[in-house]
């Protein structure tokens, strides 16, 4: 059977296709985490690590118990236990009436005392007390009554006052224990001078 054919319709304008909308687009998938393969360390780098922090630990503790002892007033060497003079307070003082004065009687024979007269201290002693506070907390001298361990025992060593001035001026033996020029001028002169005639003594 033949199909009939109808009328043709006929064409005006070519006939487009519909556009088909694009599919909707997926996010960016993230790369895949990278895995990085752990190492394990040898012995010896482990060792030495371990080691430094122990070490950076030890210095950061020393260094905060240093701190903490120059803050609290402390200083090293011999030192005397009386307390510094402490200005006086700004509250008013409150004062008693005066007292009536009681009648003169003429003393017999009385003595005038009067409290003796005190010496200046020495150059001697003022370079002993010097050493004692400068320099005895490292330095032992029977003389002064120190007994430091840290720099040389100066009753074995019996420095000669030139070696004493060059040993202050340098720092010691320039191993940065004793700083150079702890003591200077006349105090370095006189403390050389006092070292020299204890220790031979």
């Amino acid at each position: 059977m033949a199909r009939p054919r109808g009328k043709a319709k006929p064409r005006t304008k070519a006939q487009r296709p519909k556009p088909v909308p694009p599919p909707p687009q997926q996010p960016p998938q993230p790369p895949p985490p990278v895995v990085e393969e752990v190492v394990p360390p040898e012995e010896g780098e482990g060792r030495s690590s371990r080691v430094a922090q122990v070490a950076t630990v030890a210095v950061v503790l020393a260094s905060g118990a240093a701190t903490l002892l120059l803050l609290s007033g402390w200083t090293p060497g011999p030192h005397s236990s009386t307390p510094q003079p402490v200005a006086a307070a700004t509250t008013p003082v409150v004062t008693a009436p005066p007292k009536k004065p009681k009648p003169r009687t003429t003393p017999t024979a009385t003595t005038a005392t009067t409290p003796p007269a005190v010496a200046p201290p020495t150059a001697q002693q003022v370079a002993k007390e010097t050493f004692q506070g400068q320099c005895g907390f490292c330095h032992t001298l029977a003389d002064a009554g120190t007994s430091g361990r840290v720099g040389p025992n100066l009753d074995r060593l019996k420095p000669t006052k030139q070696r004493v001035l060059a040993a202050i001026a340098a720092g010691g033996r320039r191993t940065g224990l004793m700083p150079p020029d702890l003591v200077n001028g006349n105090d370095a002169v006189r403390v050389a001078t006092y070292v020299a005639k204890a220790s031979r003594r």
